[in-house]
């Protein structure tokens, strides 16, 4: 990382306030939305009030376009209210920048006509085909973890694009990939998420059939030149969706070690004393404590410098992106571990319904995602070791070579 670029720029507190109002409402909802597999309405509606799924839409279009550190705590307020809410709104946070930024004229004038608060949902990786047509694309597939497509008012789709039935590919050999998009009463959705964790998120699959998308209402998923909007879009979706998973993981380990301080307080004397009298249990505690702090002052250390690059005109470099790609899967790590040491030292306490048992739940399902994965962590490596070989970039996975134009 840089060290001629300050971080000390402030937070909005404004947004973390809009954020932590909104806050009581999803942790009372958190239950009904696990039985239910989706989000409540009453919760959906409390943070389109409260403005927060215009985070990252371009100002030009109505959006905040908040600075990214300040992204990264509200992701960690709401999901330390409750995982599943906080998972969808980093999801549809990601995918309204995107949206925003790389999208044609004619669809963002359509999809944010009534404002930047809107809802959009989907998957992105290439399980359809986008097949060129005129005009656009026609577009087929089957998706899985579609989180929110319940309340979505539009819906994404990860295509391979083709041309007469066969893949177009990059001159690395890697295949063109395109993001479509489409109104709900599109697509079919099989509401089939009966999960361990994240249970709330309703990310069920859904399907497209044989459906015309005009190319306004598409994109790369390596899209890094927006169409509109400042610098923090030429981070591409890829590495704001890294932003989103770091706030998930450590707003749930924070609500996980908040539960456990509450067991604590509320454990009743037993002939072997209560939890809290165990030194080896306070100074574990401890240590947890800091363990998770630790992360999450690198997290605010790490996005504040990629935050400073881009303010200086500075497009982030390979090392700076790998510690921020590393960084996601790190929090992960720890946060597990954390809300493993809470689920364990609260004994019997945990095996009940509650904050406690969801938190665990919940990040053993978040670290199933694909960028937590283990190439991401070596792609890492090799960079920061300085044996990336020249004219590579990050893709989805890892490090692929840089290569612009398609060939079939």
């Amino acid at each position: 990382m840089s060290s001629t670029h300050s971080n000390a720029f402030r937070v909005d507190e404004q947004l973390i306030a809009s954020a932590l109002s909104v806050c009581p409402l999803i942790e009372a909802d958190a239950a009904e939305a696990e039985q239910r597999l989706n989000l409540t309405d009453r919760v959906i509606a409390a943070t389109r009030d409260a403005g927060l799924y215009a985070l990252l839409v371009p100002s030009c279009l109505g959006g905040v376009e908040t600075d990214l550190v300040t992204a990264l705590r509200v992701i960690i307020e709401l999901t330390r209210a409750d995982g599943s809410a906080g998972w969808c709104f980093m999801a549809q946070m990601c995918w309204n920048s995107a949206a925003g930024a790389y999208m044609g004229d004619d669809a963002v004038q359509e999809i944010f006509r009534d404002g930047p608060n809107v809802i959009i949902a989907g998957q992105g990786m290439p399980n359809g085909t986008a097949e060129i047509v005129s005009g656009g694309y026609q577009v087929n597939g089957r998706w899985s973890y579609g989180s929110g497509v319940k309340h979505a008012a539009l819906i994404q789709c990860g295509c391979v694009i083709t041309k007469d039935g066969i893949p177009l590919r990059k001159p690395n050999g890697a295949p063109e990939i395109q993001l479509c998009a489409t109104r709900p009463e599109n697509v079919a959705i099989h509401e089939n998420w009966d999960v361990l964790g994240l249970r709330g998120t309703g990310s069920h699959d859904y399907v497209i059939d044989d459906l015309f998308v005009p190319a306004s209402y598409s994109y790369r998923t390596d899209e890094v030149i927006p169409q509109r909007g400042g610098p923090i879009y030429t981070l591409g979706l890829k590495n704001t969706t890294a932003l989103g998973h770091t706030g998930f993981a450590l707003g749930v380990a924070r609500r996980a070690l908040d539960e456990l301080v509450n067991i604590v307080a509320q454990s009743r004397s037993s002939a072997f004393g209560t939890l809290g009298d165990s030194v080896s249990f306070q100074q574990e505690f401890a240590m947890a404590e800091m363990r998770l702090r630790a992360a999450t002052a690198l997290a605010a250390e790490a996005w504040g410098e990629v935050q400073a690059s881009l303010i200086c005109d500075e497009p982030p470099g390979l090392k700076e992106i790998a510690v921020v790609r590393a960084l996601t899967r790190h929090v992960h790590e720890v946060a597990s571990d954390v809300i493993s040491f809470a689920y364990k030292m609260a004994g019997g306490a945990s095996l009940r319904g509650g904050p406690l048992q969801r938190c665990f739940r919940d990040i053993h399902a978040g670290t199933q995602h694909v960028l937590v994965s283990h190439q991401i962590a070596q792609a890492a490596g090799k960079i920061l070791l300085g044996l990336a070989e020249p004219g590579m970039r990050w893709g989805l996975l890892g490090l692929e070579p840089c290569a612009t134009g398609t060939t079939a």
